[in-house]
């Protein structure tokens, strides 16, 4: 019995075991698909300042002014504002200019489900403020309305080895500065795009005018009759009980005589 419990025992430790084994490495596989692709998606500034060149993205406007920098003012309100300076088109210079943008190709990236994220905040004069991402083939975009603050999600799936994040924005008065803020950018992989095989769909159903139909029954006096028993059989089975019976009732009156 000890031998019995011994081994229900034995067998608990090793489930569990496994079950340990299967959700560490499940938690691995998880912990590995952290990385961003994205190139200072924080808006670090470069050698330039915060009015210079931004490293990692290119700016449809020359640098230098107020109209695209790298800030860190709060506006009065601190709250859910990442930490250090972040993007900020503003057209303080020329508000009646085009809508202002910066960019970023990422290159050799694996085929996959992507999920790209960002800080946003619409402070001021927003006519619109999007961050899109595509890779030639498919497009997905989130966007902010005017006094949204906040973090922003999309996915998107990504066949062709490489993409471009596009943050733009522009204002509604034309003779007045925006704040268009964003920063905390990421790109991650999250998924694997599953590949669905066409299965083919047969339409071609026989009509029931073509499907043969037998007419030709037997008649039922073709047809062998199982219950039909020679009678020698019979007679055979009967003398074969009556010899069985007149033994067994010799026997009896033998053990009776033997009784006497």
């Amino acid at each position: 019995m000890k031998k019995g419990v011994f081994g229900v025992k034995s067998t608990a430790v090793l489930l569990l075991s496994l079950f340990v084994t299967v959700s560490m490495g499940s938690l691995l596989c998880f912990a590995s698909e952290t990385t961003n692709y994205v190139e200072n998606g924080s808006f670090t500034p470069g050698t330039g300042g915060q009015l210079g060149a931004i490293p990692g993205w290119t700016t449809s406007i020359a640098v230098g002014s107020m109209d695209l920098y790298l800030g860190d003012y709060n506006y009065g309100n601190s709250e859910n504002l990442p930490d250090g300076v972040y993007l900020a088109l503003r057209k303080e210079s020329h508000p009646d200019a085009a809508a202002v943008s910066v960019s970023q190709t990422i290159s050799d990236l694996p085929e996959g489900i992507y999920k790209l994220s960002a800080w946003m905040w619409a402070a001021n004069n927003i006519d619109s403020f999007t961050i899109t991402i595509t890779d030639g083939v498919n497009t997905s975009t989130i966007s902010a309305v005017l006094t949204e603050k906040g973090y922003k999600e999309t996915e998107i799936e990504i066949t062709s080895g490489s993409a471009t994040i596009t943050i733009a924005a522009d204002n509604t008065v034309k003779t007045a500065a925006m704040d268009a803020l964003a920063d905390d950018i990421k790109l991650i992989k999250v998924g694997e795009i599953t590949v669905v095989t066409d299965v083919p769909i047969t339409t071609d159903i026989p009509s029931t005018s073509d499907v043969p139909i037998t007419t030709d029954i037997p008649s039922t006096s073709d047809v062998p009759n199982t219950t039909n028993i020679q009678t020698g059989d019979s007679a055979i089975v009967v003398i074969v009980c009556i010899m069985v019976a007149s033994f067994a009732v010799c026997l009896i009156l033998k053990k009776r005589k033997q009784g006497e």
